[in-house]
């Protein structure tokens, strides 16, 4: 037995996300929260790329005319690619490109 039970793991675990979540909060205060939204431009996907960026922009809307969330409005920020995956691996989802935390 190594004393390491699943118990001790999940307590340190919780222990670890406690301590960072303070610190993810403040860096994130301040401003819209952003809302990153990746569509397809090219390829057999494409046709939906309109009613993914509408969907996203309608639910930011309804967030928004509820007060958003803890005060601060939501922001849709819609960055496409071709449809590949070596384009859509480019910008994961905090790319700076997207200006998404």
């Amino acid at each position: 037995m190594t004393g390491l039970s699943r118990r001790s793991i999940t307590l340190a675990t919780a222990a670890a996300l406690a301590l960072t979540a303070p610190a993810a909060a403040f860096a994130q205060a301040g401003g819209p929260i952003k809302v990153g939204v990746l569509t397809i431009d090219s390829g057999p996907f494409a046709t939906y790329a309109s009613v993914v960026e509408d969907s996203a922009r309608t639910a930011v809307d309804i967030l928004n005319a509820q007060g958003g969330a803890l005060g601060r409005k939501f922001e849709v920020v819609l960055q496409s690619h071709s449809g590949t995956p070596a384009s859509a691996s480019l910008f994961p989802p905090a790319s700076p490109e997207c200006k998404v935390q």
